[in-house]
């Protein structure tokens, strides 16, 4: 029972790291570090369930769910340490390693049906929980090959970027060190230790706990994101977009406390007769002419706001449109000032003039 504990203790607190992630989870994050934590938890339940499984099949299929690690996780921390370490990497590599591990995976759910991955197999329930006792068959040694392809991979790419890569974070190449050598002692050595317990789900566990502290300093990091956003929402220009059908798509605060209406606008949905959607209208239809993104102005309650068009892309694709608006009220005050004065001065000029050739005559 005390086996059957510790792995269902992993299985809780790899859940708990799991709900903390999602607290923290930013939209800027890849999406290997979301399956690295949804897989988590899913393998060492599969451990958990193996320890109290009652037959042959069941602890089958549960030790199938426990090499989903060996064959995606160790796959998905490649993949987030290339990202980590700001090294990019092809389409092409990474689908020939998906595709290897998925193979091999395939080979893992024959388990029980032919010879391939396991020889033979059966379980010995002691002490209250089960292990797995099997022969591995010819593919097996397959399984431990790519195993040791992703470590030597990680510790390889982990080295050179300590090294060389200067935009990458030592502090986090360090944890990423830490928690590639932890899961190299828990695959290979922990059951020299302990014959009857995994060391495999406490190393999950720890590489969530680490993944948890690289999370954290992620966002220190993502400059152009980070202030991007924050100018986005919170800085002195307005974002207003529309698709090429002109439905409405949103707009940042900074735009609606400009336009208020605006808040009262439904997204896909082509706006009422609003005065900022006429404005807009007009807005695109001078953009669409030649693709040009000029300055126009806006005047409204007192205020005058600068305006351009441009077309918003996802990706290569046009998608929509993107009005930038920018409340210009002071530069044109300067502006008008400066004529008031220069046309004062050509007056006062001209009357000093007038004077001058009165006195003359």
């Amino acid at each position: 029972m005390i086996v059957s504990a510790y792995y269902f203790i992993m299985t809780i607190l790899s859940l708990l790291c799991s709900a903390i992630y999602m607290i923290k989870w930013n939209k800027h994050f890849d999406v290997y570090y979301s399956a690295i934590f949804m897989l988590i938890p899913f393998l060492n339940a599969g451990y958990f369930l193996v320890s109290v499984s009652k037959d042959v099949g069941e602890a089958l299929t549960a030790t199938k769910i426990t090499y989903l690690g060996g064959c995606y996780l160790l796959l998905l921390i490649l993949m987030s340490i290339f990202s980590l370490c700001k090294i990019t990497i092809s389409r092409w590599f990474t689908f020939i390693l998906t595709s290897v591990s998925t193979i091999i995976y395939i080979c893992v759910l024959t388990a029980g049906h032919t010879r391939l991955f396991y020889d033979k197999v059966g379980i010995v329930t002691c002490g209250g929980f089960t292990t797995v006792k099997k022969t591995y068959g010819p593919v097996h040694k397959f399984f431990y090959a790519l195993i040791i392809l992703y470590f030597l991979i990680s510790l390889v790419v982990i080295a050179y970027s300590y090294r060389c890569k200067k935009e990458a974070s030592r502090k986090i190449i360090t944890l990423l060190a830490i928690t590639e050598a932890v899961s190299v002692f828990a695959f290979f050595f922990g059951r020299h230790f302990t014959q009857r317990i995994e060391w495999i789900p406490a190393a999950y566990l720890f590489d969530a706990v680490m993944y948890l502290f690289i999370i954290d300093r992620l966002p220190l990091y993502d400059i152009v994101s980070s202030v991007s956003e924050s100018l986005v929402e919170h800085g002195e220009s307005g974002f207003i977009s529309f698709d090429l059908k002109l439905n409405y798509l949103g707009a940042n605060a900074t735009v609606k406390s400009f336009m208020p209406e605006i808040k009262n606008a439904r997204v896909d949905k082509v706006p009422s007769d609003d005065e900022y959607y006429n404005s807009a209208k007009l807005w695109i239809e001078d953009f669409k002419k030649d693709g040009i993104s000029r300055e126009l102005f806006y005047e409204r309650d007192g205020r005058v706001y600068k305006v351009r068009t441009a077309y918003l892309y996802d990706g290569n694709r046009k998608r929509g449109y993107q009005i930038t608006v920018t409340d210009d009220t002071n530069h044109q005050q300067y502006l008008k000032t400066i004529s008031d004065y220069n046309q004062n001065l050509r007056s006062e000029i001209a009357a000093k003039d007038a004077a001058i050739a009165s006195l003359k005559c």
